[in-house]
């Protein structure tokens, strides 16, 4: 029964860690369209 709780624990932990890193990847890949619509409007 020990480890299940462990596996809870990992879970609850896993999880918002993974919505994060998912967060910043699309926050990185938005900065990175903004600045090539910029580009091209300036050109």
């Amino acid at each position: 029964m020990q480890w299940v709780v462990g596996l809870l624990y990992l879970f609850i932990c896993a999880v918002p860690l993974f919505f994060i890193t998912l967060f910043i990847r699309l926050f990185k890949s938005e900065q990175n369209w903004h600045r090539r619509m910029k580009g091209r409007n300036k050109s």
